[in-house]
């Protein structure tokens, strides 16, 4: 297979970019243009819970927003300029710790995979309820992102016999 061969298939090299800017990580992501103005709505949204829930804990869980910080377009594309943090998508967290065999047997014992679905959970009922917006609109128009640590490929959590839960739920 060709790199062109494995583009037509939907995969893109391109797709997340890490720049340096002012001692910060930052990522480019390519999107369509036609996303753009889906972004900027969900932008509000973002916006809307970091203004009006900034010290919000969500079953023990900071809640935390990654907005959109620039959004350039060209020939058809869109790149979206965010924070790099160190979270990766619940649904990938879901995977790792079902799949790892590192992460595996912590899984089966403390069940780090169901704290982190109730957390997103919650979360979208939380957001929804303090917002007064319909939960389906929050669960359509946000991504919960949990926080991971990156270099090792585990869930930062705090884990403890009575009361185990996330460091951070980002939202973006």
């Amino acid at each position: 297979m060709t790199l062109g061969d494995l583009m037509d298939l939907g995969f893109d090299p391109t797709r997340l970019k890490e720049i340096e800017l002012d001692n910060g990580t930052y990522i480019f992501e390519r999107v369509q243009a036609r996303q753009i103005e889906n972004l900027q709505e969900r932008g509000e949204l973002v916006k809307r819970i970091s203004n009006e829930m900034p010290n919000t804990k969500i079953k023990s869980a900071q809640l935390k927003t990654n907005p959109v910080l620039l959004i350039i377009r060209d020939r058809g594309n869109g790149y979206v300029l965010r924070k790099k943090i160190d979270a990766i998508h619940w649904e990938e967290a879901i995977e790792q710790l079902q799949s790892n065999p590192s992460l595996k047997s912590i899984n089966e014992a403390v069940k780090l995979d169901r704290i982190v679905m109730e957390t997103v959970k919650t979360t979208a009922t939380t957001v929804a309820d303090h917002l007064n917006v319909e939960r389906e609109t929050v669960i359509d128009q946000l991504t919960p992102f949990v926080s991971w640590d990156l270099i090792n490929n585990r869930p930062k959590m705090v884990i403890d016999f009575a009361f185990s839960y996330l460091e951070t739920i980002w939202i973006a």
